[in-house]
């Protein structure tokens, strides 16, 4: 039977479980402009694609990983103990099953997030990383991981909602402050005939010139820019292939509204910390506000493939 967060040793507590998202937009300066629409920058191309070699499906958020600054409730302390007796738990079972008074369960994971998010609670919709503080520092002290499929059915700020329901489950907390600590913006393409490295690297124009590439019987695979410790990284990539192989995506199919994964291609733009600092992109209203502006110019500054068909 599963545990529950709802005993009196984690009895929610706060009055208010609302997510409350701050943050100053701060300058774009470096960013040119900004677009009604987050599509414009990418696919105004695509609009009209020559003898149909390629066509725009999809296009948004991928990833979402945010930091959020939580006041614990005031018996955080006990509950700290629980959570540490739950994660002794966890280790001997290799996860332990956990259910909320919302209707939604979680399993608790024998690990954490590195030094700083003890606690690791994976739920369907979500990652939680829970640090030790009762209040956030100059830091956040939990991490939030949003699941892709979430992200595209769902929606954030549905998804932000039940965060709320489940933190005050949890410990009473209330979330002060949301910050974005990385982004995945990506587009989806059909592609007749496929891409090959030759095309991508006799065509490409790049501010960034690391790069790895991964093949399959000498057939492009994914196509790295920048590296894992880039600000910005982008992947081209068979998203159809992996979609196939991995057999638990296949509801990108309606998405697309297709009915085959071939010949579907991604180009995805991993956006870190240090970067979204940058752009003057620390809350949720600020990504959005400045999502479009940041696709025109990872597209047109940072790579593209200008004016060259398919």
């Amino acid at each position: 039977m599963a545990n529950s967060f709802s005993d009196k040793a984690l009895r929610p507590v706060s009055p208010d479980g609302s997510v409350v998202g701050s943050g100053s937009a701060g300058t774009t300066a470096e960013i040119p402009g900004t677009s009604p629409s987050m599509m414009e920058p990418v696919t105004h191309h695509a609009s009209t694609p020559p003898d149909k070699e390629f066509q725009f499906l999809l296009c948004g958020i991928d990833s979402l990983d945010l930091g959020l600054y939580v006041a614990w409730g005031p018996d955080w302390k006990r509950r700290l103990h629980l959570l540490d007796k739950k994660k002794q738990q966890a280790r001997k079972e290799g996860g332990l099953l956990i259910g909320l008074p919302s209707g939604r369960s979680c399993i608790f994971k024998p690990g954490g997030k590195g030094e700083n998010y003890r606690f690791h609670l994976q739920f369907e919709a979500y990652n939680l990383f829970i640090g030790k503080a009762a209040r956030p520092g100059s830091s956040p002290n939990v991490y939030l991981s949003i699941a892709a499929k979430m992200l595209w059915h769902n929606g954030i700020e549905t998804v932000l909602s039940w965060i709320a329901e489940d933190l005050k489950a949890i410990g009473g907390g209330l979330v002060q402050c949301i910050k974005v600590s990385r982004v995945d913006l990506c587009c989806d393409f059909w592609v007749s005939r496929g891409l090959s490295y030759e095309f991508l690297l006799s065509h490409k124009v790049t501010r960034n010139d690391k790069g790895k590439l991964f093949l399959d019987k000498n057939e492009l695979q994914t196509y790295y820019v920048g590296d894992a410790k880039s600000p910005i990284e982008l992947r081209i990539y068979n998203k159809g292939l992996e979609v196939k192989q991995n057999g638990t995506k296949l509801w990108f199919l309606e998405l697309w509204r297709r009915e085959s994964t071939e010949d579907i291609w991604r180009i995805e733009f991993q956006i870190r910390r240090p970067a979204l600092k940058q752009f003057g992109i620390n809350s949720i209203d600020d990504l959005k506000e400045t999502q479009a502006g940041l696709w025109l110019y990872l597209t047109s500054k940072w790579f593209s493939l200008p004016s060259v068909p398919i």
